[in-house]
């Protein structure tokens, strides 16, 4: 697959703009609600490829094109129609591997969900540091009934995101979940008009600090289900240190000052807290 190829809004994959070193990758199947067949899959990869490659790259938007569908997981008419067992067994490994390979991504990854995400497409999803989902959108984990599980690595991430109970159930019940309750529960991060919109917003928060701090923070947070505590902690330390600016790079003394004093602009009273400990006098006086 070519650079032209991945630029081209007619790819029967998927298509990718890159801006300011934010990739935004859609997946392009419309008359199959956005499945992944193995054309689909390599345009994941490739992107996943050109993204790690790219040095100025800073984050990874994934939609899906048009309004109705982010993305309605494998295309069982591909598995059913055209791969054998050996074949299936290998499209999966392929996909587990897209997925794993997006989790670990250098740079902040952001699912934009704008519409419908069925099975495999929640499990993409969740394969992202951060999920926006439009106000309009919906998501289903409909595997069991189906007669199958999460076959994309999609347990651990789901697990992570809203606990073994609450993941345990939504298996079970395959029920479809509005954007409202899928942010109450942890399944999403922030609910919006515009999905791509917000998560680009999101992304750019994600790095305001730079991509060194934030890939130690998402370091530390994906391996802290994994790892023993006090190494969890030397790590931080170690990691933090590392990432502390030589002297030639500090933020000028002036807002250091400013920082050390709470706020406060330099020449200001320093605050005595009796006013923050007592009730003003009018008030006191109607008691």
């Amino acid at each position: 697959m070519t650079e032209s190829d991945l630029n081209d809004p007619s790819h029967v994959g998927g298509s990718l703009t890159v801006v300011d070193g934010v990739y935004v990758a859609s997946l392009s199947r419309p008359a199959s609600a956005n499945a992944i067949d193995r054309i689909a899959t390599e345009f994941l990869f490739e992107v996943i490829g050109r993204t790690e490659q790219d040095g100025d790259a800073r984050a990874l938007i994934l939609t899906g094109a048009g309004q109705k569908f982010f993305c309605a997981g494998g295309d069982l008419r591909e598995y059913v129609g055209s791969l054998d067992t050996t074949g299936l067994g290998a499209q999966f490994a392929r996909m587990r591997s897209v997925c794993e390979q997006l989790s670990r991504l250098r740079v902040v990854t952001v699912a934009a969900i704008n519409g419908i995400a069925v099975g495999g497409g929640v499990e993409l999803a969740l394969s992202c540091d951060l999920r926006v989902m439009a106000e309009d959108a919906t998501v289903r984990l409909n595997q069991l009934q189906l007669g199958l599980a999460p076959g994309w690595g999609g347990h651990r991430p789901l697990v992570r995101a809203v606990g073994p109970s609450r993941a345990l159930e939504l298996l079970v019940s395959g029920r479809t979940l509005g954007a409202a309750e899928a942010l109450e529960i942890g399944l999403v991060h922030r609910v919006a008009e515009d999905a791509v919109e917000s998560a680009l917003e999101l992304a750019a928060l994600a790095t305001a600090g730079g991509l060194d701090a934030y890939q130690t923070v998402k370091r530390f947070i994906r391996d802290a289900h994994l790892t023993a505590t006090d190494e969890v902690i030397t790590r931080e330390q170690e990691e933090f240190l590392a990432l502390w600016p030589p002297k030639s790079q500090m933020i000028p003394e002036s807002i250091a000052q400013k920082i050390a004093v709470g706020g406060r602009q330099s020449g200001e009273p320093e605050p005595t807290g009796r006013a923050d400990l007592s009730e003003p006098s009018q008030s006191r006086s109607r008691r």
